[in-house]
């Protein structure tokens, strides 16, 4: 289905466009990525509106992307095991977000080790996706420690058990999906970039 929308798309587009082999590559793969996020957030939203944890889900979501959006991370090698890592992630999380309360020491706690994380590792990149640009991959690593450090502050400053608890679970999946044994363990290679130079 995803590659259908792709490809009907890429025909339409270069009937009218004069692109190139890797041009085309690169729409395509950016298609199929749209689609992707579209059909997988309309689907987990409506799972969450079922489950009655809607807020929970979209917060997550938004704090937990605008970290990833420079921190970038891991991808599933399937759109199938994406769409069961996004359900498992965007159900059990906000289900644990809503029942139960994390306390200020234990975001602190995980703040320190994704500090730590993307220092190290941030920004983690993919086969498909390599960071090949060094100073994008800095800016990029200053942006989600810049981030990681104002949801802290939001964090202490906040008694909103919604918003620290979707924080705290923010950290947690940023430190998972940038962490070199996550890619391991699902044979995908790490710093791409490096075989780029």
């Amino acid at each position: 289905m995803r590659e259908a929308f792709a490809e009907r798309s890429l025909n339409y587009v270069s009937k009218y466009n004069n692109y190139n082999e890797l041009e085309l590559v690169k729409i395509k793969y950016g298609l199929e990525a749209l689609y992707t996020i579209i059909t997988k957030t309309l689907g987990i939203l409506l799972i969450s509106l079922f489950l009655k944890i809607f807020k929970e889900t979209v917060l997550l979501m938004a704090l937990y992307g605008t970290m990833r959006l420079f921190g970038h991370g891991i991808h599933a090698k399937k759109s199938s095991h994406c769409w069961i890592a996004s359900i498992i992630t965007y159900v059990a999380f906000p289900l644990l977000i809503k029942y139960f309360v994390i306390k200020k020491t234990a975001i602190i706690c995980c703040w320190a080790l994704s500090f730590i994380s993307f220092a190290i590792w941030a920004p983690a990149d993919t086969p498909k996706k390599p960071i090949v640009n060094k100073k994008k991959r800095i800016l990029d690593k200053i942006i989600t420690i810049i981030v990681s450090i104002f949801l802290l502050a939001i964090a202490i400053k906040s008694n909103n058990i919604l918003v620290n608890n979707c924080i705290f679970f923010s950290y947690i999946m940023s430190m998972i999906t940038i962490n070199p044994l996550t890619y391991k363990l699902f044979g995908i290679p790490f710093n791409n970039y490096k075989t780029f130079n």
